[in-house]
């Protein structure tokens, strides 16, 4: 592989005649200009990083309207124009331009400074950089191309899974810039210097003298992850900052004694937040100081993840740097995933060995010598957002896997990938970095971690001896809030959770076990409870749940049978006839129900049922119903007087924030009254909640005038 110096040698060697060996044959036979040395560059210019440490001789700059050509890896330029550029001279002859030195001119310009013109020369041809000068009015100027990833950077994404502080000096600083939303930004920036608590004592070290440097470092980083950024002297948020801030809030205030089921919880709600922000980042975007040649479209981070998902979820570091890192467009990254497939169907494939990857999937592109793993590293950090998405660092093979728990979110991703945003504007490409499009989806949005957190309590608490139950009105979301629970307690194992719904025909037999007709016969069938049941004591290290949903549906005391008993006598057997056989209750089995206390059925509760309850209400939520009117589109005053008529209503009103999924226009508030709302209150003639008129007053839009003009 030939070398800078080699390059420009072979170049002016092809074209120099014999004896002249070395010297441009463009240069001018005039002894004193072939000596003359250019001048030094005038204060404040300095060479790009890269261009070495001698300056090259410099020859004169290409004529106006020249054309290039490639030739041995240097640039030969030939003029195209003739005479028509005032200053050219034939003798001259063709030109090459190599390595010039930015910001010098050539000792006798061939243009006056009017022209504007350019030439390239590619060189370093190992490492895929371009080196692209061009002669604009009088003055050199040079810039870098990469033709492959740029892995120059080292910076560490910050660890932001951790539970009642942050982790790492990174989590710190973000979390202190992101309480710094609105303040000024500039040195000595006392602002994130207070939200640190850099004068307290209980502060780390490390954060007590925070070079103003290292904060203009990080914000460089945060904004690459589309969550800060500056403008007008003034630090700013982006969506996904400011919801990033609101989960860390919550998640540092976590110090109880289930720390591993939050924790969980916890990773799942920050990846959500994380993968569509990931899936935008753009390899050629205005942040970067590296350059692409145009055309680059390539999201790199989201080609990692379409190359683990179609290779066993795992990919090396030596397949990454040799045949995803030069994809710099997206319709490139297949070709690369097959070409990997490819090689790894050899019976002698062995990723460790560098002499038989050099020959099955080509050189490393670029090349950083032994230094190649850790710099692709960071592609992996970024990819895995600090050991999120992907195990945290490569296993002994090499490899790193992505993490099972995000393959289905990573695979919604890959399959409604966003669009290429090609703003030149670095704070628009930062704000829309950092979009986030459904904060929280609407079916979850009023199931907040903080209620999660409590029932997840309670459950460990007091689910060995009771059913915890979820008691609140139509349209709270408990049968979220409890599927969303029994999550955490099974750390996302499907085959540790079961739902049933409770109605008004369902049985004894449909839920603990008895005989079912198959084929003409009767045979023995377990029920929910009991399938659940043999589960948790086939595996009694690990949390099995029931989800008992619309438990007031039922007729409660002889559809639960035994377990009215046996929830509380744990691991002490009885029989189930239908069954022919005994069965006890697991310890490691929680029950979560959710009820209405507006149904018929509660009111004729037992006490000995209402005993074994821990009943947990699930209020309505503001903050939710707010969340789903913005989804839904709705005008700004409009909504701000919904929201006002909600917040008034009475604390037993028999509905939440639910039924508002959708609702657009005073025409759409019309219809939710008219065909929904207004039964709440009274069915065929007969009033079922005490007082309507408290709920009906300040809901004028139920009038027919106001939902003509709401709907034009």
């Amino acid at each position: 592989m030939l070398s800078d110096t080699e390059i420009r040698g072979a170049a002016h060697s092809a074209a120099a005649p014999a004896g002249r060996r070395h010297r441009c044959p463009s240069m001018p036979t005039s002894p004193g200009l072939r000596r003359r040395r250019p001048p030094a560059p005038t204060r404040g210019e300095r060479p790009g990083r890269g261009w070495g440490r001698s300056a090259p001789r410099l020859y004169p700059p290409p004529r106006f309207g020249s054309r290039v050509e490639q030739d041995q890896g240097a640039t030969r330029t030939h003029c195209g124009q003739g005479e028509a550029c005032p200053s050219s001279q034939q003798a001259y002859g063709p030109l090459i331009m190599l390595d010039p030195k930015p910001g010098r001119t050539p000792a006798k310009p061939a243009h006056p400074t009017s022209c504007v013109v350019q030439c390239s020369a590619r060189l370093n041809v190992a490492t895929g950089v371009s080196r692209v000068a061009s002669w604009n009015r009088g003055t050199w100027q040079a810039s870098l191309v990469n033709e492959n990833w740029d892995i120059s950077g080292r910076d560490v994404v910050p660890d932001l899974r951790a539970l009642a502080r942050p982790a790492d000096v990174g989590a710190s600083l973000l979390h202190a810039m992101l309480h710094s939303v609105g303040k000024p930004w500039r040195p000595p920036y006392d602002d994130v210097r207070k939200n640190l608590g850099i004068r307290s004592k209980q502060v780390a070290p490390e954060l007590q003298e925070q070079a103003e440097s290292r904060f203009r470092t990080y914000l460089a980083l945060f904004r690459g992850l589309g969550l800060l950024y500056e403008d007008a002297g003034t630090l700013q948020s982006t969506d996904f900052g400011n919801e990033l801030i609101t989960h860390l809030d919550e998640q540092y205030q976590r110090v109880d004694d289930f720390s591993q089921e939050l924790y969980t919880a916890s990773c799942e709600r920050l990846a959500q937040l994380v993968v569509p922000v990931l899936s935008r980042y753009q390899l050629a975007n205005p942040l970067t100081s590296a350059k692409y040649p145009e055309g680059t479209d390539v999201r790199p981070l989201l080609a990692i993840w379409r190359a683990m998902r179609a290779l066993d979820n795992k990919l090396h570091w030596e397949e990454l740097g040799r045949a995803l890192t030069p994809c710099l467009r997206d319709s490139e990254v297949p070709d690369a995933i097959e070409k990997i497939r490819n090689a790894r169907m050899q019976a002698d494939y062995d990723p460790s060995n560098p002499t038989l990857m050099e020959s099955i999937l080509g050189p490393r592109r670029p090349d950083a010598g032994k230094d190649q793993s850790d710099r692709l590293d960071t592609w992996f950090s970024r990819a895995a957002f600090k050991g999120l998405l992907l195990e945290p660092r490569d296993r002994q093979d090499g490899y790193r896997h992505l993490s099972a728990a995000y393959v289905s979110l990573i695979d919604n991703t890959i399959n409604e990938p966003p669009p290429y945003n090609p703003t030149p504007d670095r704070a628009e490409y930062v704000r829309w970095l950092g979009t986030v499009s459904h904060r929280r989806t609407a079916a979850n949005s009023h199931s907040s971690d903080r209620m999660v957190s409590s029932i997840v309590e309670k459950c460990r608490r007091y689910g060995d001896r009771q059913i915890i139950a979820l008691v609140g009105p139509a349209g709270t979301g408990k049968t979220r809030t409890a599927q969303e629970a029994a999550n955490v307690l099974t750390e996302g194992d499907p085959t540790r959770a079961l739902t049933v719904q409770f109605h008004a025909g369902f049985t004894y037999e449909e839920f603990v076990g008895g005989l079912a007709p198959v084929n003409g016969t009767f045979v023995p069938s377990p029920g929910a409870l009991v399938r659940i049941n043999d589960s948790a004591l086939a595996n009694p290290d690990k949390t099995h749940v029931l989800v008992v949903d619309e438990l007031s549906r039922a007729d409660v005391a002889n559809v639960l049978g035994e377990l009215l008993t046996y929830i509380e006598y744990r691991e002490r057997p009885f029989l189930v006839p239908g069954l022919s056989r005994e069965v006890a209750i697991a310890r490691n089995l929680v029950v979560i129900a959710t009820l209405n206390p507006a149904d018929r059925s509660v009111v004729n509760m037992d006490d000995a049922l209402v005993r074994r309850l821990r009943q947990i209400e699930v209020p309505r939520d503001l903050d939710a119903l707010e969340y789903i009117l913005d989804t839904s589109g709705m005008d700004e005053a409009l909504k701000i007087q919904v929201l006002d008529w909600f917040k008034g209503l009475p604390a037993d009103a028999p509905f939440g924030h639910g039924l508002f999924v959708g609702i657009r226009n005073v025409a759409d508030l019309h219809d939710l009254w008219h065909e929904s709302l207004r039964y709440f209150l009274r069915r065929g003639g007969l009033t079922v909640y005490p007082e309507p008129e408290r709920i009906e007053q300040g809901y004028s839009w139920r009038h027919h005038n106001n939902a003509i003009e709401g709907s034009l």
